[in-house]
């Protein structure tokens, strides 16, 4: 399969390009950056701002599908100015689900957000059929982009299919931990620097490697139904204090305690987000497989270069 990626060079969008490499498909990457040293050289990248560029357009006409990845903000960044997190990520989006619908794209996926759409609920683990009551502008938005992507999927029969991932975790391909508060905790055992929790640490998430979100994502994109949405998590919630003794465990006489400095509840934080994602293995097969103790290990392998952590 030709496929192109949308802010592939990222976090996650580098597991999701060594994922489709490894299935011999032929893979594009539009960033809006110079190319990252995480890509395999084979990898043909293009630098431009998607939904305004109109050369996209040709390179659309040249694959079958399209994974949507590149967003400008992450959950915390959006409070401080909720304007540019709208105008940053939503007109592009419709602008690019516009085109790809005039041009005939055979499958195009937007990754959005299992770990904000939902907001604060009473069932857990959530299924996609749960309400979705946002709090932050992040999860406003994200969610605002799922349903121009649907409504292009009614109206022009564009084949999209929506995922849903959980509180990504793990190492980067160009080297060093990725974002989120299981990095956070690992690179504090290691430098001894305090690690910040915002709340009580009672938070439960659904933490998930960051390889398990990507093959998630190429699940969708080879296996999923146009127009559903797929929940991307491990079904298991742990709390800001589990992830800490987790780490403090795993790691055990190789460092010391974490010193945890608890910070004023942020109101965009919710209770507890863990996530059911049986309607992606009933209809992949799809299953998440690195352990949350796995991934610390390889988190702290990371970290011991002073270059990374």
């Amino acid at each position: 399969m030709k496929v192109c990626i949308l802010g592939g060079g990222g976090f996650i969008g580098q597991w999701v390009v060594r994922k489709l490499l490894d299935r011999g498909d032929s893979v594009t990457v539009i960033g809006r950056s110079q190319r990252p040293r995480g890509l395999p050289p084979e990898i043909d990248y293009i630098m431009a701002e998607y939904g305004t560029d109109k050369g996209l357009g040709k390179v659309m006409e040249q694959v079958e599908a399209l994974i949507h990845l590149a967003y400008a903000t992450v959950p915390s960044t959006s409070f401080s100015d909720p304007i540019y997190d709208l105008m940053a990520n939503v007109p592009p989006s419709v602008a690019l689900f516009q085109q790809a619908a005039a041009i005939g794209i055979k499958r195009l996926v937007f990754v959005s957000s299992g770990g904000t759409v939902y907001g604060d609920t009473e069932v857990l683990p959530i299924r996609e059929e749960a309400s979705t009551n946002p709090v932050s502008p992040y999860g406003i938005t994200k969610l605002t982009i799922e349903r121009y992507a649907h409504m292009y999927h009614s109206l022009m029969g564009l084949p999209v299919v929506t995922m849903r991932p959980g509180n990504a975790y793990g190492v980067r391909h160009e080297g060093g931990p990725g974002g989120g508060f299981v990095a956070a905790a690992v690179k504090s055992a290691v430098s001894g620097a305090p690690l910040h929790i915002f709340g009580d640490g009672s938070a439960i998430r659904d933490y998930i490697h960051v390889s398990d979100v990507a093959a998630g994502i190429v699940a969708g994109l080879v296996e999923g139904v146009p127009g559903e949405t797929y929940n991307i998590g491990t079904g298991i919630g742990l709390s800001n204090a589990d992830i800490v003794r987790l780490v403090e465990t795993v790691l055990g006489p190789r460092h010391g305690k974490i010193d945890v400095q608890y910070q004023p509840f942020r109101g965009f934080d919710v209770a507890a987000n863990v996530l059911d994602s049986s309607r992606l293995a009933a209809a992949s097969g799809w299953k998440p497989a690195v352990s949350i103790e796995t991934g610390i290990d390889e988190l702290w392998r990371a970290c011991a270069s002073p270059i990374y952590c």
